[in-house]
């Protein structure tokens, strides 16, 4: 599989496999999406442990798709692979299939951030299968599932693993880790196998996520349960402005013991770092005014209503990046004022400037798409300011370093290798 891949490709794959091993592989239906589409769970081997596989959970990061896919047919052909690591595997893949079809027009195109940004499609995060698990803390409760989480909390009571991984990717950086808990041993052997193939190790994780490091470039998995708790006790009136969504897969799997991994890996690099060294005061600011740009654009063309219809998440993720947009806009001066005056690294200062920008334009990228569908009678003034700040936003990317996709086969490898070594791990 030398690239990214449409769902019916994924499918005819798993079909073939399941169809040359019926004595090895099984499979289930454990729902269906928003649109009909089945999600299945298909199981491997009868280990004395059990690991869960879940691909295809963010609909814009596909590389996981592909790590799964490997892992399968891997596991499913080595036999002495399959019997060393004496694991009960479970495969979801893709976990989103509707999401998946969304940002196939990316998927099929030449690897180029424009081609990337005119096909994107990410849920909203009070929308995304995993975290949206039951939540209730105190008076506060969360309660509104997508089929899509459904089908992953029957896949885990099922599967009831000692080891899930939820499979993410990231847009640019280096790689890092995040896990349900520290693990030292297991955390120098993640940066090893980064180190061994080639990839950088980001220190920066998320920006601006406040996820606590473990080590470094590996963060300790968010607990929503625990930011709702702490939001209540300070007296918050609306948690939702902390957390607007649900619990997390990798709290539900806490009840099952579960060590919970997640492998980020980049989809684009730079050729060079340059030379550049800012404070986080200047890349708040540069994010100020990026965002002083795109907030009115939004507020003025973000539908009042959501759509309905196949194209309607769409709308939905618009709508969520317009309220993080106007919550980010107004936690930046805090984030300012709390900030050092030392200058970050050259690595550190480049990494943040283009997470930043590119995050930014999904809500852009995501709204030309809802404008664009002929049931909003597309406005030429919109799509075209829409437009603009995409090509902006692009140029000035280019203008602090130009990029280039990330060698997918090693992103890859990262991944299916970092679970297999999980499997390895002794009492976990």
């Amino acid at each position: 599989m030398p690239g990214f891949v449409g769902l019916q490709t994924l499918q005819d794959r798993r079909d073939r496999l399941l169809a040359r091993y019926p004595g090895l592989l099984t499979r289930q239906v454990v729902g269906q999406s928003r649109n009909g589409r089945p999600i299945e769970l298909v199981t491997l081997g009868g280990g004395a442990r059990s690991a869960l596989v879940v691909a295809g959970i963010h609909a814009n990061e596909p590389t996981g798709c592909l790590v799964a896919d490997l892992l399968m047919h891997e596991l499913t052909e080595n036999d002495s692979l399959r019997r060393r690591l004496d694991t009960t595997w479970h495969f979801i893949n893709p976990l989103d299939p509707d999401g998946f079809v969304l940002n196939e027009g990316w998927f099929s195109s030449a690897p180029s951030l424009s081609n990337y940004f005119r096909h994107f499609y990410r849920p909203a995060l009070a929308r995304q299968p995993d975290y949206t698990f039951p939540l209730k803390v105190g008076s506060h409760e969360f309660s509104e599932r997508p089929p899509e989480n459904l089908a992953f909390q029957a896949a885990l009571d099922i599967a009831r693993p000692q080891l899930l991984f939820p499979l993410h990717s990231c847009d640019f950086g280096g790689a890092f880790f995040i896990l349900s808990r520290s693990l030292p041993t297991f955390e120098s052997r993640l940066r090893e196998l980064a180190e061994e193939l080639g990839v950088p190790v980001s220190a920066i994780g998320e920006p601006f996520s406040e996820l606590a490091q473990f080590s470094r470039g590996v963060f300790e998995a968010p607990r929503p349960h625990e930011m709702i708790r702490s939001a209540l006790e300070h007296g918050v009136a609306d948690p939702r402005s902390v957390w607007p969504a649900g619990g997390s897969s990798m709290e539900y799997a806490d009840r099952y013991g579960a060590l919970s991994v997640v492998i980020e890996t980049p989809g684009w690099k730079t050729r060079q770092v340059p030379s550049t060294r800012w404070t986080l005061g200047q890349i708040v600011d540069e994010q100020v005014a990026q965002m002083q740009t795109t907030l009115p654009l939004m507020e003025q063309w973000t539908p009042q209503t959501a759509a309905s219809g196949p194209s309607s998440e769409l709308a939905w993720s618009s709508a969520a990046y317009l309220a993080a947009q106007r919550k980010q806009i107004a936690r930046l001066p805090e984030l300012k004022a709390a900030a050092s005056g030392d200058l970050l690294s050259a690595s550190d200062t480049a990494s943040l400037r283009i997470q930043l920008a590119l995050i930014g334009l999904r809500g852009p990228a995501t709204l030309l798409r809802v404008l664009a569908e002929p049931s909003h009678r597309p406005n030429p003034r919109a799509l075209q300011d829409l437009q603009s700040v995409i090509r902006s936003g692009l140029a000035a990317v280019e203008r602090i370093a130009p990029l280039e996709p990330t060698h997918r086969p090693t992103m890859i490898a990262l991944q299916a290798r970092a679970c297999l070594e999980a499997a390895q791990l002794g009492g976990l």
